[in-house]
């Protein structure tokens, strides 16, 4: 996911951000050049370097919720990068987790990985109709999964 914001107190600091959705790999881009890492940056929290007008660079960190919420802290200062989903989104969104319920552990696969699915796309900059039906095609996939994989297991179970 690619998300792009700018600093408050120096709005010509561009920032992009681009996070592997599978890896996790942060790159931060500051005016189109990448930053540089911090030398206490962590493996698996890295640190950027970011350059103000001044002269100066302070140091940027990203936290992720498990939603997709991206906040980041520039010197410790909070700046929401995706704003937070609305109850109703959490809820909507949230709805394939249903097979946690009914389906035990191979539902609670396809209903996370349903859910997580369905909030990208709320993020998104879709029409709100096409998230809509998006949304309602995450989830019915996940539960067309889910049930195509209960009913392998239970076909090789039930053979001699």
């Amino acid at each position: 996911m690619k998300y792009k914001f700018s600093i408050p107190e120096h709005p010509e600091t561009v920032i992009e951000i681009d996070i592997s959705p599978w890896s996790g790999k942060q790159n931060v881009l500051v005016n189109g050049h990448p930053a540089k890492q911090s030398a206490q940056s962590k493996r698996r929290k890295p640190e950027f370097l970011i350059p103000d007008s001044t002269g100066t660079e302070k140091t940027l960190e990203l936290k992720s919720s498990l939603f997709g919420d991206l906040t980041a802290f520039l010197d410790g200062e909070k700046i929401q990068v995706t704003p937070p989903l609305k109850w109703y989104q959490y809820i909507f969104g949230g709805l394939p987790i249903i097979l946690i319920f009914t389906g035990g552990a191979i539902g609670g696969i396809f209903g996370v990985l349903g859910s997580l699915s369905n909030y990208s796309v709320l993020r998104s900059k879709l029409n709100v109709a096409l998230k809509i039906l998006a949304v309602i095609g995450i989830s019915a996939i996940s539960l067309l999964l889910y049930l195509l994989c209960v009913s392998l297991t239970l076909d090789t179970v039930s053979k001699p």
